[in-house]
């Protein structure tokens, strides 16, 4: 073989070497597990000028309760509805509502709390006020939310919106949906028939064009899907239960109570790490392993949304 030949010959493996260094680099970023920073409630407070209320994202856990982020003082924000932490940690998406009244700042916010930036999303893109049940798909660049028909009979339906794009889309459900959460691969949306546990209520996970429909646990509301993708946790009449999307309870049983259970009835949401769950409960918010164990309360406080008729759910910032 010529000198030439096992020059390009070396080149070439080499060259193929970098390439497939580069790729497992760039997997493993993608897939590297966020680190999980404050847990934070979205709660209606007070304005210091005029006693109106004023939505606030507060940080709680780990020492004094820190304001992330208020209503600006100068505009009538109405009352807190619903929010959740984009990949990342820099934007949070958040609604807001009002009864009778016409501020122009209520509704559907993404808000970058580093630079400061605050984009409304128009009723139109969104298909309803006020999206209810906020959802970032984990790559960042849609969201998942509830929304009630304009027209009777007024059916909930599932809703996904690109935020670079025109506008939204329904997802199709068999039933009616509530708490909608996103699969680790961006592809499925797992939601509950009902908006609280009871005897009646489902758990499902469905594709984007409203294909591929799966029954995965019976009797839960509110799920959670796992930043791995491999479990998804839900809230039942007693407790939180685990269930893999196939549908195999995986519920922990060390510290199951009489019904099976693990921790306190109250919507769950992962820790981006996947280490921990919280779950928010009228009693205030109680943060666990995901194995059950170390059930402790972090906050006496409770998100307030829509003026205190539905049950919230508090969302962790990620931290990279």
């Amino acid at each position: 073989m010529k000198r030439s030949s096992v020059n390009l010959t070396a080149a070439a493996a080499v060259a193929a070497v970098a390439a497939l260094t580069a790729t497992l680099a760039s997997a493993s970023r993608a897939t590297a597990p966020s680190h999980h920073g404050p847990l934070t409630l979205f709660a209606g407070g007070t304005s210091s000028i005029d006693s109106s209320p004023v939505g606030r994202i507060v940080a709680i856990g780990g020492g004094k309760p820190r304001t992330i982020w208020h209503c600006p003082r100068s505009v009538w924000c109405g009352e807190p509805v619903s929010f959740a932490w984009a990949p990342g940690g820099r934007r949070v998406a958040l609604t807001l509502d009002e009864l009778g009244g016409n501020s122009p700042y209520v509704g559907f916010h993404v808000l970058n709390t580093v630079s400061g930036q605050d984009k409304q999303i128009s009723q139109d893109r969104v298909g309803c006020w006020p999206a209810v049940g906020l959802a970032w798909s984990p790559e960042g660049t849609r969201l998942a939310y509830i929304c009630t028909a304009r027209y009777p009979p007024y059916r909930q339906e599932l809703e996904v919106l690109r935020l670079r794009g025109s506008g939204h889309t329904t997802v199709p459900t068999n039933s009616q949906p509530f708490w909608p959460s996103w699969s680790a691969s961006g592809t499925r949306i797992a939601y509950s028939t009902q908006l609280t546990a009871s005897s009646d209520s489902a758990i499902y996970t469905i594709a984007l064009d409203g294909s591929h429909e799966r029954l995965v646990a019976s009797g839960g509301a509110a799920p959670a899907w796992s930043p791995n993708g491999r479990t998804i946790a839900y809230q039942t009449i007693c407790g939180i239960r685990l269930v893999t999307p196939s549908g195999m309870d995986v519920t922990p049983s060390a510290n199951a109570n009489a019904c099976g259970a693990i921790g306190l009835s109250g919507p769950p949401v992962w820790s981006p790490d996947g280490a921990k769950l919280a779950v928010e409960t009228s009693a205030g918010i109680y943060v666990m392993e995901k194995s059950g164990g170390g059930l402790h309360r972090v906050s006496k406080q409770a998100t307030t949304t829509w003026y205190g008729e539905e049950p919230g759910r508090a969302s962790w910032r990620p931290a990279r």
